[in-house]
C-alpha cells in the first residue's frame, strides 16, 4: 500500500503579502509606540541623578557627576521610611 498524500493549497501570493505587509507594519507602530513610551522614562532616570545645577545647565546631557543623594534626600523629605 502506499500513502497518497492529498495536496496541500496554498493561499495566493498575494493574500500572503498583504498578510506580511500589515504584520510588518504593526510591528513598526509598535516599535514607535514603545520608542515614544521609553524616550521620556529614561530621560526621566537619567536626569534624577543631575544636580540642580548640572540639569539646568545641561538638561539633555549627561549626567556629569552622578548624584545619587538625590535619592537619599528624596527617602527623607519625603518620609517615606515612615509612611
Amino acid at each position: 500500500m502506499t500513502a497518497i498524500a492529498s495536496p496541500t493549497r496554498r493561499r495566493p501570493r498575494s493574500r500572503r503579502k498583504a498578510r506580511q505587509a500589515a504584520s510588518f507594519s504593526r510591528h513598526l507602530l509598535l516599535i514607535g509606540a514603545s520608542i515614544i513610551v521609553l524616550v521620556p522614562i529614561g530621560y526621566m532616570i537619567l536626569a534624577s541623578f543631575k544636580s540642580v545645577a548640572d540639569f539646568f545647565g545641561n538638561p539633555y546631557g549627561l549626567p556629569t557627576e552622578w548624584a545619587v543623594e538625590n535619592y537619599t534626600r528624596a527617602w527623607t523629605e519625603a518620609h517615606v521610611s515612615i509612611t
